[in-house]
This record gives C-alpha cells, sequence and structure tokens, in this order.
C-alpha cells in the first residue's frame, strides 16, 4: 500500500494508519463483490463473516455489533531493538 501511495502521489503518506483503513475498507469491499455479493446486505453478511481478513493496518475481523476491535500494542526501545510491553 505504501509503495501504491509514493508511486501515485510522489510523496510519503502523512497519516499512515488512516491512509491503510481507507485501503482496508475498499480491498473488504472489493473482497465482498469478488465473492458474488452485490447488494447492501449480502456485503454486509459476508463482512460480518469473514474471519482473519489480512489488511494492510491489522487482521480483521468483525463482532456482532459490526466493530472490528483492535487491541493497540506498545513498545519501547531497547538496545535499538523494538519490544513489545506486555
Amino acid at each position: 500500500m505504501l509503495k501504491k501511495y509514493k508511486a501515485k502521489y510522489n510523496v510519503e503518506p502523512s497519516l499512515p494508519l488512516f491512509n491503510a483503513w481507507g485501503y482496508d475498507g475498499l480491498m473488504l469491499i472489493c473482497d465482498a463483490l469478488k465473492n458474488g455479493n452485490k447488494t447492501p446486505e449480502a456485503i454486509k453478511k459476508h463482512l460480518y463473516n469473514l474471519k482473519d481478513f489480512p489488511g494492510f493496518s491489522n487482521t480483521i475481523n468483525f463482532n456482532s455489533s459490526g466493530s472490528s476491535p483492535v487491541t493497540e500494542k506498545m513498545y519501547r526501545i531497547v538496545g535499538g531493538e523494538f519490544v513489545l510491553l506486555e
């Protein structure tokens, strides 16, 4: 996604997370359409039934409320390496 963005606009994205969410949203809709879902209700059903969609921003799943909760991760730099904080 970042390569495509830079190639099209010739700049680094200033808000890459927002770009990634938009990209993922379009890819989710394309996936639904590619699988034959043409109506809003069919697309919604497809999205609710997705499991572990490989998005650019994260692996995407939807709950019964239609949300795709994401657990934020924090890292600390230790000796020049990123270490995930538990």
